[in-house]
């Protein structure tokens, strides 16, 4: 079958549309592949803009208020505006470009700040990398299975810009700017690791939320979490200007001691009540628990009704076996080889939130019972001797049922 040149050329834009590459219209393109470091030999590559980027009337009319340095002071000047003039909104993710961020006024997180920050160091003539990155937290999630993983993915964007020749990297949504940077590190700051390095989103092949989710669980599934290692990178403030120390990144699964799971609005419930570090506490549901969670934390309360049967890991029914309980109703506090347990069971979560209210004030700060396994007794020996059983058996059934009645009478006074 012939196909004419109408329908071939519908296909191929189909297939641009499919990939995003019809957004990138980039000259010289940069972007390397997923895990890649980019072509360093011509930092002016890195002046390029592509659909998402360019550099309108709007962007340039900005960039013009800011100085022409291209230093560290010129850097400040944009993210202080950023800061002063865009604030958080609703929006589709990954599909603005940086005109409409820049004159609506409204980022709708990292990704458009990221956009922003490169096309308005671009109109300044500042070499800019658009950094792509997933949260170490988030791939250990995904790789051990936690089935919350697969709908709401954590990632969050650096870019990379040129200063006098030489590459830093630069967190455009918290205003840092490390020193010491190593390009080919793929491990960054604050517990990232970069995927992907570009001009811009679109050029990487990615064109709408939708299509960043299926690329980063595709790209990170089998992620070996051991290629991650904390650069420990010292920063510049680009609010003040301060050069600070390496902040040691300590994980959420290290830094975790109280876990909090079940349903979202008895867990939030619990949580206003009675966690006092919410820094330190994961709230979360069943199935977004993996064992590395459970042998780190201190304290676990699961807050349980029957529809979430079969939603908890193995590792926590082994914790809490009373997930496998039939009882209606259930509350349990105890302590079990060294960690705090806590388990309330009713049958709906508006049973459960009315529960958790009834719970006194210094509930949490109450002493856990240990729990002791009881003791195996001896077995009595109920067997009568033969001399007994003889006589037993030489009494007619009158004499039997008398007997009966004088034992029950020794039983009730005793």
């Amino acid at each position: 079958m012939k196909l004419s040149a109408m329908r071939i050329t519908a296909i191929i834009v189909a297939s641009m549309l499919v990939s995003g590459a019809v957004y990138a219209k980039i000259d010289h393109p940069v972007f390397p592949g997923y895990f890649k470091d980019v072509d360093r030999s011509d930092p002016n590559a890195f002046l390029q803009t592509g659909d998402q980027t360019k550099i309108t009337p709007a962007i340039r009319h900005v960039a013009n208020g800011f100085n022409s340095k291209k230093d560290v002071s010129t850097l400040q000047e944009i993210f202080q505006w950023m800061r002063s003039n865009l604030r958080g909104g609703e929006g589709e993710k990954f599909a603005r470009t940086a005109d409409e961020i820049i004159s609506s006024r409204i980022a709708t997180g990292c990704t458009d700040y990221g956009l922003a920050f490169a096309s308005l160091a671009r109109a300044k003539r500042i070499p800019t990398v658009f950094v792509q990155s997933a949260k170490i937290d988030w791939i250990e999630l995904l790789v051990h299975g936690a089935e919350g993983a697969h709908h709401a993915i954590h990632g969050h964007i650096y870019v990379e810009v040129y200063i006098d020749g030489k590459p830093y990297l630069v967190d455009s949504t918290t205003g840092k700017m490390f020193l010491g940077y190593n390009p080919n590190n793929l491990s960054l700051p604050d517990g990232y690791y970069a995927f992907a390095k570009s001009i811009e989103v679109w050029d990487s092949g990615v064109a709408n939320e939708s299509e960043n989710s299926e690329a980063m669980q595709r790209l990170f599934r089998r992620f070996d979490l051991l290629l991650y290692q904390d650069p420990q990178y010292d920063y510049i403030d680009l609010r003040s200007g301060a050069t600070r120390r390496a902040e040691k990144y300590v994980s959420e699964i290290e830094r975790t001691q109280l876990i909090i799971a079940g349903l979202r609005k008895s867990v939030e419930y619990f949580a206003d009540r009675f966690a006092s570090d919410p820094s330190r506490t994961r709230m979360c549901s069943m199935n977004n628990l993996t064992d590395r969670h459970i042998e780190t934390a201190q304290t676990i309360v699961v807050l349980y009704t029957p529809d979430q049967a079969g939603t908890a890991p193995k590792g926590l029914t082994e914790v809490v076996p009373e997930l496998r309980s039939s009882k209606r109703s259930m509350l349990v506090k105890e302590q079990r080889d060294g960690k705090n347990i806590i388990f309330i069971k009713e049958q709906t979560e508006a049973e459960l939130i009315d529960t958790i209210k009834k719970l006194p004030g210094n509930f949490m700060l109450t002493s856990f019972i240990p729990m002791v396994e009881p003791k195996s007794e001896p077995a009595l020996d109920t067997r009568m001797s033969p001399e007994l059983l003889d006589m037993l058996r030489g009494l007619t059934t009158e004499e039997l049922e008398e007997l009966l009645v004088y034992i029950n009478e020794l039983i009730s006074h005793r």
